[in-house]
């Protein structure tokens, strides 16, 4: 059977077991450790359909058993472990979100095991340190989605994006950012969107599973296809909603591969495309004028390339 590599299963444990047995460590332990981490998550593809179905499914007892929601999880896990083994930029990702998800994916496995890694971790007392941002809200680009928010109070997009850390979501739509900032409540990756999922999920005692089998029904009643998604459930504009006009009228904005500020934060598509909010990252470029709560706001290139940010300071 081949694997992810290309090569058979049984050449890659052979390749490991040869390496070992030099070193006279060859022992079980050994071997599951010296396979990658993308044997691994390779091994719950789509590929191996059944063999999930014979027994690999019996590995994660406390899932839903279904197996590609592992496949999903272990992926993102795999993309956050090669961030962080090749020191890459963390600037733009959500770090207590991805660690949550690794908690969560050893859960699947055994609770106890979760339970132990969340007491031995000192990850999020590491990211408590870090020097603190006044970057506290994501702009998206919302033509459709801005209805969503108002029917379901909810964003949805492609999965295995990447945000930063933030407290609230704002929604450009119509040329201007929408007054209602609300609050991030929950989010949550890889959801399969379908009404075998929305019933598993409202069967739940966890309220945001609850919550967001009645996205899901809201938004296929809309005309939503079926497919995987990332969703955000965020505060009504009754509560934890703040107005855009209460911020101030100079701002930060970031320009990387995302858009950041102290009221807005990340465009996800050139205004022209804004009802397109699949585009790559790497498309995401600030707008030259934007309409910030009904003022109008330019943005102009720093001088200082170092800096690698733009001013946006009020018109008139």
């Amino acid at each position: 059977m081949p694997t992810p590599g290309g090569n058979s299963l049984s050449d890659a444990v052979e390749a490991v077991r040869a390496r070992l047995r030099l070193m006279n460590q060859e022992s079980r332990d050994q071997i599951v450790a010296g396979l990658s981490f993308g044997f691994w998550s390779g091994l719950v593809g789509r590929r191996y359909e059944q063999l999930w179905r014979d027994c690999l499914h019996r590995a994660f007892p406390n899932s839903a058993g279904q197996r590609k929601q592992i496949a999903s999880a272990i992926e993102g896990i795999r993309k956050f472990r090669n961030r962080l083994a090749h020191h890459d930029c963390l600037l733009n990702v959500d770090v207590p979100f991805e660690i949550r998800r690794v908690l969560e994916v050893a859960g699947y496995i055994d609770t106890d095991a979760e339970k132990w890694l969340a007491h031995l971790s000192s990850a999020m007392d590491v990211y408590a340190q870090r020097p603190v941002s006044i970057d506290d809200t994501v702009v998206v680009a919302a033509r459709n989605a801005w209805s969503l928010y108002r029917e379901a109070f909810a964003y949805v997009c492609q999965p295995g994006r990447f945000f930063r850390s933030v407290d609230r979501m704002a929604f450009y739509v119509h040329s201007q950012i929408q007054k209602e900032v609300p609050r991030i409540r929950h989010r949550r990756d890889n959801v399969e969107w379908s009404s075998s999922s929305a019933d598993r999920l409202r069967s739940s005692t966890d309220p945001n599973d609850r919550k967001i089998a009645a996205v899901i029904d809201q938004s296929r009643t809309a005309g939503w296809t079926e497919g995987t998604y990332q969703v955000f459930l965020l505060s009504s504009g009754r509560s934890g909603s703040q107005i855009a006009g209460d911020c101030t009228s100079t701002l930060w904005l970031w320009a990387w591969n995302s858009v950041y500020a102290t009221a807005a934060v990340r465009f996800a598509a050139r205004a022209r495309d804004c009802e397109d909010d699949r585009r790559s990252l790497k498309d995401v470029r600030p707008l030259a004028i934007l309409s910030f709560g009904g003022e109008q706001i330019r943005c102009r290139r720093s001088r200082s390339s170092a800096s690698q940010r733009r001013s946006a300071t009020s018109v008139g």
